[in-house]
Formats: structure tokens, C-alpha cells, sequence
């Protein structure tokens, strides 16, 4: 962290984690109450809840310390593990909750909770953005921001919104989050696929229209938006080859799609201002949260509006 600061860079640390501390994607409330005779492949038994808990308070507690965090985000995706995941949403609510109180009881930096959503499509984004901002308890269970994870300016038929803002795929995302009471972000974008596939080696690739409409015609909504990603991988969303990504490549190489990413952020910096806080939106109705989970056919219908208890000894 320390490095990074060094940099200038803030850093969005995540709270759960893919063994000991994982988020459950099965319905509400067993995502934060049920006990695993097998946790996480350590042949003992493990409640899901308390060590999830557990462990996003160590996270915190130890990332607050530091200048250069700048969000906590309690989920990611949750759906994309299981389509059961659809059911556990008041349990991302409920981890919102217990962390907001946990940052109150240490008098811990005022860290933002931001949770991170596959881009769903209508009406099922809006739905859930609705939910993750609105009270069900309390205030303790909002999340400070929202992210939206968007890959569907990749389309070659979309090709025609790098030019006209209002036949990009994004134009309904203006549309779609215009109710919004909390800070919007895109937490991942940039795809890699048809017009912005890479050659090898590496070469060509993304070459970032949609920067300026995110820039400008999205300043009113957005707080902020993160490119996909730094590091290569073998998904090659990566902007960089790290040392030891090739065999025999000692040195960090920057790829065309860096470039590329730099030039349209030189051109287009934030505009001035930026979104206009509202009040908080109700939470979406008993029938759209149930129908929402029946069309992905999750094996329990949970009730979004009954959030389950702070877990045992967490």
C-alpha cells in the first residue's frame, strides 16, 4: 500500500475472498448463517457468515489505516458464481450492515462500502441497484456506491456510439440509473472482443471510444470508472505484461491498448461538477425482487425485505 501511494494511487480493496472468508451465492439468509461440514476444503465444519465476517473486519481494520483506500467493496458479482446468487443479496446487505457498524463501534476511517454488479441489462441492474441503495433496516444497510461492471460497448454493431453518444449501449444505462442517491461508478470496463481484439503479439486491441461519453455525457451520473485491467492474464484483459507473464521476459512491457487508454484520457479529462446527489429510492416491491429471482430459476426464492442476523462470534 505504501508503494502504491507512492504512485498516487488509491486502491479499491475487496472484502471477501475466494477460500476462508467467501460470500456464499445461495439463497438468503443461509449465505450468512449456514455451516459448511467442509469449509473451504479444511475438512472441518465452518459457518459461512462468521468467518466471512470475520474476515472483512480484519481487512478493514488493517486497510484503514492506510490513506490511499479508498473503498471497501463488499461483493462482486455475486450472481456470476452461481445463478443462486440472484437469492443472496439481502446477505450482501446484511455484510453492508455489520461492516458499517463494525467501522462505528473501532471509530475506524469512514471508509465507502461500494458493491459491484455484472451489468444485468433491464430491469433486473436497476432492481438491484435499487436494493443495495435503499433502507431495509436501516441506514447501515445502503451501500455507500455502486459500481456497474460494463462490457457491452464490445458489440461491433455498436460500433456507430463512438461517434453518437445516444446509440451507444450506455445511453440506457443513463436512463436506467437517472434515480440514483448514492455515488455510480463503473468499476470495470473495456472489452476486448470483435472490433477490439487483440493480434499478436499483443498488438492493436482496445482503442477506448467510450471514454469521452464517460467523460462527458455520463459526468452528470458517474463518480468515476475503472478500466480493465492493468495485468495481463490469460482472460488477456490486460494493459501491461508484468515480469515473467512470457517466458524469459524480464521487464514490465506496455501494450498498444495502454497507450491507447492514456492518449483518450489526455484528450478527454472529467468534465467540471459531477453528479447530483438525490434522496434515497424505496426499495424495489416483494413482486419484482421475487420475479427477478424466478426468471434466473434460483432453487429458493429468498425475501429481499427479511435480512438476516449478524452471524455467531464474528
Amino acid at each position: 500500500m505504501q508503494a502504491t501511494a507512492a504512485l498516487g494511487i488509491y486502491v479499491m480493496v475487496p472484502l471477501t475472498r475466494g477460500d476462508w472468508g467467501y460470500l456464499a451465492a445461495t439463497a438468503s439468509p443461509s449465505c450468512y448463517n449456514a455451516v459448511d461440514p467442509d469449509y473451504a476444503g479444511s475438512g472441518q465444519p465452518g459457518n459461512v457468515g462468521t468467518n466471512l465476517l470475520s474476515s472483512a473486519k480484519q481487512i478493514v481494520d488493517q486497510f484503514s489505516a492506510y490513506d490511499n483506500t479508498l473503498m471497501f467493496v463488499v461483493a462482486n458479482e455475486i450472481e456470476q458464481l452461481d445463478h443462486n446468487g440472484y437469492s443472496a443479496y439481502p446477505c450482501v446487505k446484511a455484510l453492508t450492515r455489520d461492516i458499517h457498524r463494525h467501522q462505528k463501534t473501532r471509530s475506524l476511517r469512514k471508509i465507502p462500502l461500494i458493491y459491484s454488479d455484472k451489468d444485468q441489462g433491464s430491469p433486473d441492474r436497476t432492481i438491484v441497484a435499487k436494493y443495495l441503495s435503499c433502507e431495509v433496516e436501516s441506514e447501515d444497510d445502503v451501500v455507500d456506491a455502486f459500481g456497474l461492471n460494463v462490457y457491452s460497448w464490445c458489440d461491433p454493431s455498436y460500433h456507430e456510439g463512438s461517434q453518437n453518444f445516444q446509440y451507444s449501449p450506455y445511453q440506457s444505462i443513463m436512463t436506467d440509473f437517472a434515480f440514483m442517491s448514492s455515488p455510480t461508478l463503473l468499476t470495470e470496463f473495456g472489452c476486448n472482443v470483435g472490433t477490439y481484439q487483440w493480434t499478436c503479439p499483443y498488438k492493436g486491441g482496445r482503442t477506448w471510444p467510450q471514454v469521452k461519453y464517460i467523460m462527458n455525457d455520463m459526468s452528470n451520473l458517474l463518480s468515476g470508472a475503472v478500466a480493465f485491467e492493468f495485468s495481463m492474464e490469460n482472460n488477456e484483459y490486460g494493459l501491461a505484461l508484468t515480469p515473467g507473464f512470457v517466458d524469459g521476459q524480464p521487464e514490465l512491457r506496455l501494450t498498444d491498448s495502454y497507450y491507447a487508454l492514456q492518449r483518450q484520457f489526455e484528450t478527454h479529462p472529467a468534465a467540471s461538477g459531477g453528479p447530483v446527489m438525490k434522496s434515497r429510492p424505496s426499495c424495489p416491491s416483494d413482486s419484482e425482487t421475487r420475479s427477478l429471482q424466478q426468471r434466473h430459476a434460483v432453487q429458493t426464492v429468498a425475501d429481499w425485505n427479511t435480512l438476516p442476523p449478524p452471524p455467531p462470534s464474528a
